[in-house]
């Protein structure tokens, strides 16, 4: 990117080997989302809540599970 005409190139959330290669800084970001009061935006809460709580369990891998389902939903849902 030197000499080009951007600064920064974003490659995204993730702990990647890739990315720690490629990378010579680091930015903690954070998730969520804000909507209006609507059972969607319930549902939508209550999903980030039980993601939180399963990733706060010493389960190893399998506490990733729901913020790896909730991604692959959203991707699903963005394509349509």
């Amino acid at each position: 990117m030197a000499g080009g005409s951007y600064s920064r190139l974003d490659l995204g959330c993730g702990d990647y080997r890739f990315k720690r290669e490629l990378s010579n800084t680091a930015q903690e970001t954070g998730h969520g989302f804000v909507g209006l009061a609507s059972p969607a935006t319930l549902l939508r809460g209550l999903a980030y809540r039980l993601r939180e709580a399963a990733e706060g369990l010493p389960l190893g891998g399998v506490s990733a599970l729901p913020g790896k389902a909730m991604r692959r939903f959203d991707l699903l849902r963005a394509l349509r």
